[in-house]
């Protein structure tokens, strides 16, 4: 059974936000800043740029600053085979051309220097369906258990769609009328065929449809039975939650909040981010956790810290890596990382411990909306699991990289910028300008004066030239700068009118 739900929704401001607690913990953070991005769900008419058969791929014009990704598998000619004949033959030349107009779907929202992943087999979710106009198959909720009331919702589906019509049935089926479903069945197809008429004659690249709002996507795709309560500051807002919902009974469970604190900081989900940032996780035992995102995947690491135990050390272990595996499955919601992630518990010496401990990790992410799938522990103790990418993770929301150090978290150090610093005013030694202009970081003239005196002294006999040396004032960062060249009367000239202002 799935625990009970809180929703948290934060409207007040531009910025739309969203969390989900279960047992009173934060589990999951969903953030809208308003941008021209392409959304994941959106649909366009998309211009084909370029097609490139050696990684049977195509990118794909959208009408902003990153073209879209599409690849072969992702076409409707490659997904509309026989699935034994699925890829087979299919090159990406035959299922498109370039320049070609035809209509995506934004499956993965860009990601740094990556644009979207599209898709050209059109998903359109409701309450009780998933409506795949050219999907061509019908599926079943793997949370429906019992067999025969799969196939019976399994039949039901087929008995709807027509031509190459194709839906997944959502486990809230099994709560509805099937006139329900036919009647949402009906408004999605309807749909579909304002989309294509809006597309029709048109050349891209133009946005067609946009997906729905962060909030109602949000409480469409949790079952209504899960949600305990749903607190939100703009009464615009729960208007607008309250006309959507009309037809369900979570109106009822919608709560308003008036205080002036804003909402995220009544239910310290604010403190929760702020966490979530950071690389390293305490635990209540004393242990940590510490998060290395690279480009390939994401590394954890599990440290006793200061939890010693009072027993068996292996005992110990044991205990930690549970308390571990607990709060890695909640971090790992909380902030939304995805593709492989890589875990490297404390060394367990029997592979008892390392199923008891793959057990909980399951058993944690029993929960996650997101698709994520637990694999084994390797032969170097390395447990593995991956986890499906459609919006960017907290970090690439909320942060970026950083200018100085490119994002790898370290920067140059002080006396090797010095000798950069050197290379660089050695090569200005043929100029025949009298003076130069150079700016340096208060660290950068500690150095110069005191530890590397000998060195700066031996620098300034090298140059031709004769050195103005003042204090950056610029907070990016930088450890020098060269400012100007020129006599010495017009460098002064400069630098006293640089203080003046």
């Amino acid at each position: 059974m799935s625990l009970q739900k809180k929703i948290i929704i934060n409207a007040r401001g531009s910025e739309k936000r969203a969390a989900i607690l279960e047992e009173d913990l934060v589990v999951e953070l969903l953030i809208d800043q308003p941008s021209n991005e392409a959304k994941a769900g959106d649909i366009f008419l998309g211009k084909v740029e370029k097609v490139i058969p050696g990684i049977q791929a195509a990118f794909i014009e959208l009408g902003h600053e990153k073209n879209g990704y599409l690849g072969r598998e992702d076409t409707l000619l490659a997904t509309q085979q026989h699935p034994n004949e699925k890829l087979k033959g299919v090159t990406i030349s035959q299922a498109i051309t370039q320049g070609q107009s035809l209509l995506v779907q934004v499956a993965k929202e860009a990601t740094g220097s990556k644009g979207p992943k599209l898709s050209e087999v059109i998903e359109l979710s409701g309450k009780y369906i998933v409506y795949l106009p050219q999907g061509k198959y019908v599926a079943v909720s793997k949370r429906m258990k019992d067999e025969e009331t799969r196939e019976k919702w399994r039949s039901f589906g087929e008995q709807l769609c027509s031509n190459d019509e194709g839906l997944i049935l959502r486990t809230a089926c099994e709560e509805a009328a099937e006139d329900e479903i036919k009647k949402e069945f009906t408004y999605l197809r309807t749909s579909w065929n304002e989309i294509v008429q809006q597309a029709k004659g048109k050349k891209g690249p133009l946005k067609i449809h946009e997906e729905m709002s962060l909030f109602k996507q949000l409480l469409r795709s949790i079952p209504e039975d899960d949600i305990s309560e749903i607190i939100i500051d703009d009464e615009n807002e729960r208007d607008r939650l309250i006309r959507f919902l009309h037809d369900s009974e979570l109106p009822s469970k919608i709560k308003m909040h008036y205080e002036k604190e804003d909402i995220f900081s009544t239910y310290r989900i604010e403190q929760e981010i702020d966490k979530a940032l950071k690389k390293i996780v305490w635990l209540k035992s004393g242990g940590f956790i510490t998060f290395e995102k690279t480009e390939a995947c994401t590394v954890i690491d599990v440290n006793t810290g200061k939890f010693t135990g009072k027993g068996n050390f292996q005992d110990t272990v044991l205990k930690t890596n549970i308390e571990a595996a607990k709060e890695i499955a909640r971090q790992i919601r909380l902030r939304n990382s995805s593709g492989i992630i890589l875990i490297d518990f404390i060394n367990m010496k029997n592979m008892e411990s390392q199923q008891q401990v793959r057990d909980v990790m399951v058993e944690q992410l029993k929960n996650d909306r997101t698709k994520t799938q637990v694999f084994h522990f390797t032969s170097v103790g390395i447990l593995e699991l991956t986890r499906k990418k459609i919006r960017q993770s907290l970090l690439e929301t909320l942060t970026a990289t950083c200018p100085t150090c490119a994002g790898i978290g370290r920067t140059e150090t002080v006396p090797s910028a010095f000798y950069q610093m050197e290379r660089e005013l050695l090569q200005y030694r043929y100029q025949d300008d009298e003076a130069l202009w150079l700016t340096v970081s208060s660290e950068m003239l500690h150095l110069m004066k005191y530890d590397f005196r000998v060195l700066y002294e031996e620098l300034q006999k090298k140059l031709p030239f004769e050195l103005f040396v003042t204090i950056r004032e610029q907070s990016d960062q930088k450890t020098y700068e060269i400012k100007q060249l020129g006599t010495g009367k017009e460098i002064q000239t400069r630098i006293d009118k640089n203080h003046a202002l």
